[in-house]
């Protein structure tokens, strides 16, 4: 679920780029609309900053190319732009879901699944930096929370961010809001949002702080896990000692019979009987 039309929206286009649109997610900037297959797609109209004489600017053209190309899980495709009169679009896939705004106002989300939610977006956002790309637009409407609980990123800014403490910056505003928003300021989370206020940590030192947080919150498995480990061990020591045992046993029988001490004799039952008949 995007975000929801204005009070008073305008017309909504039956048609715009060749797509059906259904209906309008914010204002006149963006619609929910349809392919001719059927495919849903989200048309988010371009900057007139992008632009230069009617075409985009070949720098904003090459920065989208780039976008089109990533192969990330955690980043909504672009599918390509089209244009409808003298107004260039943004064909995004559409992602089913809640807005990260939303999914945090649940007062039905714990504490535990707002951990495990600002870990997706720190590891999202990081893979993006990582395949050097800045999304510029990290804001509570363009990150979507699936039913299944996974975020991905929506609307990478065709703007030529290059600056990644921008996005450093726009998750830390994020999470803050989340943590005020649900008066958990002293919460683990809302403690250290505070502290990487203070300090400016990067995106990976905040995702390892989120995971030792999460590890904490759930190390009610750990003495399950030390159990196992323990039993385990144990399993171990006792097969080894039957082990020594047995072959203790043997080694001081074979040195018995190899010392002359100990006379070898056959069972009763390897002894030959008499023949039959006799």
């Amino acid at each position: 679920m995007h975000s929801a039309p204005s009070v008073n929206p305008p017309p909504v286009p039956a048609d715009l780029c060749g797509y059906s649109v259904e209906r309008a997610l914010t204002g006149d900037q963006s619609y929910l609309a349809r392919d001719p297959g059927g495919r849903r797609v989200v048309l988010k109209r371009v900057d007139e900053d992008c632009l230069l004489g009617n075409q985009l600017h070949p720098s904003i053209k090459e920065r989208l190319a780039r976008v089109r190309e990533l192969a990330h899980g955690g980043v909504a495709n672009l599918h390509g732009v089209a244009r409808d009169g003298e107004s260039a679009w943004l064909i995004w896939e559409y992602v089913e879901g809640q807005t990260f705004d939303d999914y945090v106002a649940d007062p039905r989300h714990t504490p535990l699944e707002l951990l495990q939610l600002a870990r997706e977006l720190i590891l999202a956002v990081d893979s993006l930096h990582s395949q050097g790309i800045v999304h510029g637009s990290l804001i509570g409407s363009n990150a979507i929370i699936s039913p299944e609980g996974a975020l991905r990123l929506i609307h990478v800014s065709p703007l030529l961010y290059t600056d990644m403490e921008v996005d450093v910056e726009g998750v830390v505003a994020l999470l803050r809001d989340a943590v005020e928003r649900r008066d958990e300021r002293d919460s683990p989370l809302g403690r250290l949002i505070s502290e990487e206020g203070r300090t400016q940590l990067s995106l990976r030192v905040l995702a390892a702080s989120v995971a030792a947080l999460l590890e904490a919150r759930t190390g009610v498995g750990l003495p399950e896990t030390r159990n196992e480990e323990r039993d385990i061990r144990r399993r171990t020591f006792l097969a080894a000692a039957v082990v020594g045992i047995v072959g203790s046993a043997l080694g001081y029988g074979i040195w018995r019979i190899t010392a002359g001490g100990a006379e070898f004799r056959p069972a009763r039952w390897m002894i030959p009987g008499p023949p039959a008949g006799k």
